[in-house]
């Protein structure tokens, strides 16, 4: 399942609105109700050979060959993560990997009972007394925790635990990839929408001129009409600058569609190889310096997932297991 969502990086506060217009207002996203790993990607490499980025700007994290090497989850790798962790009569201990969930309201005592999770690893080793905010019921047990142990084929075994680690979820200021103008970037109401309706419409009557439109925000209070071209920015910043005045920005992407779609198709869900590395989410979005990422949510990486990624443009794809090696 593909999103174009308003996330950079982690959480950031850019709306993506791409090629055909989509607009995610206020930049919400889904929370998993199991919550991920406590694990980052690892460092970026440049943009692709022959492609000209915005200055000040890189690729996303996570992009090099190497760096998808070194994600890759062997057995007698340590980890660690938090989440769910349940324990269902008849099944061994599961630790619940973070997929997101339609939540569903409960009167109080009539919750049903806990139930085991399709993605995760088998544990031993865990104390359910001591679980995070534990519950129990029809002789089921679940609770959250951060679990450290060592990783063997989609097993765990557990060598210390804790309360549950999970990252902060807000928005971070964006960085636009086009120098302030005089004064700095104009501010107004707090969380204000620009609208991008003619940058969007302008991209599908004339295919292959814009890779992305968005909305950046610098601040709460600063909001920024966003363009990624294919080609020279300088005809697109000149058509829309009497519109948008100071709150526009257009900067070239490293990237074209054409990539960015082969990409996507390349680490879509239905692939074995992202199945089998237990696929959680992905989507295109932004990152902090203003670029294409698509980013892909796994159990773990896998040595046929990171070969599928490496063979991508290089920067362009971001993989975020729950599971990686310390």
């Amino acid at each position: 399942t593909w999103f174009r969502s308003g996330t950079r990086g982690r959480l950031g506060g850019g709306c993506l609105i791409g090629a055909v217009a989509l607009l995610v207002a206020g930049c919400a996203s889904a929370v998993p109700a199991e919550h991920s790993a406590r694990s980052t990607a690892p460092a970026g490499s440049t943009a692709p050979a022959g492609s000209t980025a915005p200055a000040g700007s890189t690729a996303p994290a996570g992009s090099a060959p190497a760096g998808y090497r070194g994600q890759v989850l062997h057995d007698g790798d340590t980890v660690t993560a938090s989440g769910r962790v349940v324990s269902v009569p008849g099944k061994p201990v599961r630790f619940c990997a973070p997929v997101a969930e339609s939540g569903v309201g409960y009167l109080p005592g009539h919750e049903p009972a806990p139930k085991w999770c399709p993605l995760g690893v088998d544990v031993t080793g865990v104390n359910l007394a001591t679980l995070d905010q534990r519950r129990s019921k029809d002789g089921a047990i679940e609770g959250q925790a951060e679990l450290t142990g060592v990783y063997r084929n989609l097993t765990m075994q557990v060598t210390k635990q804790a309360r549950p680690d999970y990252p902060k979820v807000g928005l971070q200021p964006d960085q636009p990839p086009c120098p302030a103008p005089a004064g700095g970037w104009p501010h107004g109401a707090s969380g204000e929408n620009i609208d991008v309706d003619p940058i969007s419409a302008y991209s599908v009557s004339h295919p292959g001129l814009i890779v992305t439109v968005a909305m950046l925000r610098p601040s709460s209070d600063q909001t920024l009409a966003y363009v990624l071209t294919a080609g020279d920015p300088a005809p697109i910043r000149a058509r829309f600058a009497a519109r948008y005045g100071k709150r526009l920005c257009v900067a070239k992407s490293p990237y074209t569609r054409s990539q960015i779609g082969t990409a996507r198709a390349a680490v879509d869900d239905p692939r074995p190889a992202v199945r089998a590395a237990g696929f959680m989410t992905s989507g295109e979005g932004l990152s902090s310096q203003g670029q294409v990422s698509i980013e892909i949510s796994t159990m773990r990486v896998t040595e046929e997932l990171a070969r599928l990624a490496s063979a991508q443009v290089p920067g362009l794809i971001v993989l975020k297991p729950w599971l990686a090696p310390a």
